[in-house]
C-alpha cells in the first residue's frame, strides 16, 4: 500500500496542476493532455479534449502542469493541414482534392473483384491524362501494402511504360507472389533486356502464377537458354503453364509450332536437339536462385473467430 505521504504529495501536485492544463504521464509510457476535474486518494478524472477519462492513482508516474488542455487548436490544425497540402503538391504535383480522388480509386483498384478493380484502374489511367499521376504513384509506391502494389504497377506501366523497367525490376524480388508476377509480366511486355537474369530466376519460382509470368516474359525476351526448362514443362500439370511454355518456345524459335498438338513435347525436343549447339549455356534449374523464398505459414483468427492460414507478403 502506498504511504499517505506519497499520496499526499501526488494530490498536491495534481491540485497545483488543475489551474491551467496538465500532462498526465502514466507508468505505461502514455501521456495524456487535459484538465484534471476531480481527484481522490484512489483516482483522478481528466477532461481530455472533451472526453472524460479516469485513471487510478497507482497508474500515474507524474503530472506536469502546463497549458496543454487537450483541446484542439484549430489555428494550429489549419496550419498543419496547409503545410501538408503544400508538401503533397510539391512532392507529387497533386492537390489535396486530387489526392482524395486518387485514394478512393486505389481502394477499388486493389479489389479481388475484377468488375470493381478493372474500371477503377481504367479511371486512374484516364485521370493520369490531366493529373501527374505517375509522379504521385511513384512517390507513394514504397509505402503501399502488398495487395495494392500490383494494380499500381499496372497503372504506372499503362501511363508511362518507358520509365517503368527499373521500378519493375525492383519489385521482382518482393515477398508477394502477385507483385513478382506483375513485375515480370510488364518487364516482358517492355522487352527489358536488363531483366534477363530476373526473368530466368522467375522460371524456378515456387508460385505457379510467377512461373507463368516468367515463362511468358522469357518468350518475349527471346531467352533461348530457357528452352530445356520450357520443354520439360510441356507435360506439366496446369494448362496455363503448358500453353505459356509452348507460346514462349514459338516466340524464341521464330514461330515454329508442331502440327500435332498431342506430340508437342517430342516436336520441341527435336527442335532443341537441332538448336542446342547454338546456345552456349542453357539455364540449369539447380543453379538458378529463386526470386523469393516461400513465406512462413501462420494461423490467425478471422473476424468470425475461425482459425485460418495465411502467409507473409500475400
Amino acid at each position: 500500500m502506498k504511504s499517505l505521504t506519497c499520496i499526499g504529495l501526488l494530490l498536491l501536485a495534481l491540485g497545483a496542476a488543475t489551474a491551467w492544463g496538465d500532462t498526465v504521464q502514466l507508468k505505461s509510457g502514455i501521456q495524456v493532455d487535459g484538465k484534471i476535474v476531480s481527484q481522490n486518494d484512489e483516482s483522478i478524472t481528466v477532461n481530455a479534449g472533451g472526453n472524460t477519462v479516469v485513471y487510478r492513482t497507482e497508474e500515474i508516474l507524474k503530472v506536469e502542469p502546463n497549458e496543454r488542455t487537450g483541446e484542439l487548436n484549430m489555428e494550429e490544425v489549419q496550419r498543419e493541414v496547409a503545410a501538408y497540402e503544400q508538401k503533397l503538391q510539391s512532392e507529387t504535383g497533386a492537390t489535396m482534392k486530387q489526392h482524395t480522388e486518387i485514394q478512393a480509386l486505389l481502394v477499388k483498384a486493389q479489389s479481388t473483384d475484377e468488375n470493381e478493380s478493372g474500371p477503377a484502374k481504367d479511371q486512374l489511367v484516364e485521370l493520369g491524362k490531366t493529373v501527374p499521376l505517375f509522379r504521385y504513384l511513384e512517390r507513394f509506391l514504397p509505402e503501399y501494402t502488398s495487395p495494392l502494389v500490383p494494380p499500381v504497377l499496372e497503372v504506372m506501366f499503362r501511363l508511362d511504360p518507358a520509365h517503368m523497367p527499373s521500378i519493375l525490376r525492383a519489385h521482382c524480388t518482393d515477398k508477394s507472389p502477385r507483385s513478382r508476377a506483375t513485375a515480370l509480366k510488364y518487364l516482358g511486355e517492355a522487352k527489358d533486356a536488363a531483366a534477363t537474369e530476373l526473368v530466368a530466376r522467375g522460371l524456378v519460382d515456387y508460385d505457379y502464377d510467377v512461373l507463368c509470368a516468367a515463362t511468358t516474359a522469357a518468350g518475349q525476351l527471346g531467352l533461348q537458354a530457357a528452352t530445356p526448362l520450357m520443354v520439360a514443362r510441356l507435360d506439366a500439370s496446369g494448362e496455363p503453364l503448358v500453353l505459356a511454355s509452348e507460346k514462349a518456345l514459338s516466340l524464341i524459335w521464330g514461330g515454329e509450332r508442331p502440327a500435332d498438338q498431342t506430340d508437342r513435347k517430342a516436336f520441341w525436343l527435336k527442335v532443341w536437339e537441332a538448336k542446342a549447339a547454338s546456345v552456349p549455356v542453357p539455364y540449369d534449374p539447380a543453379t538458378l536462385q529463386r526470386l523469393a523464398e516461400p513465406a512462413a505459414v501462420f494461423v490467425h483468427e478471422d473476424p468470425a473467430g475461425a482459425l485460418v492460414e495465411g502467409t507473409e507478403g500475400n
